[in-house]
Order: C-alpha cells, then structure tokens, then sequence
C-alpha cells in the first residue's frame, strides 16, 4: 500500500475534481465526487498518523472504496446520457 499511496498525483486529482465541479451541473455526479474527496481525505489523513488500528483502518478503507465504485458508476451514467444526446 505504501508504494501505491506515495505514487499518486493529489495536485492532479485536485485539478479533476475542480474541473468538473465547473463544468458539470449533474448532481448525482457532484454528489459522488463530493463523497469520493471526502472519503479520501478521511482514509488518508488517518492513515499518516502512522499508529492505525486495524478495524478503523478498515472501515476507512471500506467508505472509500465504496465512494470509488459510487463516483465511477455515477460518472458512466453521465457520460452514457452525454453520448445518447449525441
């Protein structure tokens, strides 16, 4: 985990996040984003403490994952709908 954590881009992720709360108006989206940045803040702000109990650890890990499946189902409905009006 620790390889995966020091590789990602937050500035990058930040930039994303910004960009498509100017650009989309769909609020389920917003809605997941919102969720999404939150539950990643929570899990690693947590996490950099460095003393982690396994089972807190674990639920963070849970919100977060489950706002990561939420965003990207979400997200694919967006884009589906976009397409269709094409």
């Amino acid at each position: 985990m620790d390889d995966r954590v020091s590789s990602w881009d937050v500035s990058a992720h930040g930039l994303a996040s910004a960009r498509l709360q100017i650009l989309s108006k769909d609020r389920a989206l917003l809605s997941a984003l919102q969720e999404l940045n939150s539950a990643g803040q929570q899990l690693g702000s947590y996490w950099r403490r460095g003393i982690v109990e396994e089972a807190e650890f674990t639920s963070r890990w849970n919100r977060h994952r489950t706002a990561t499946e939420r965003f990207i189902a979400t997200s694919g409905e967006v884009v589906h709908r976009r397409l269709a009006q094409a």
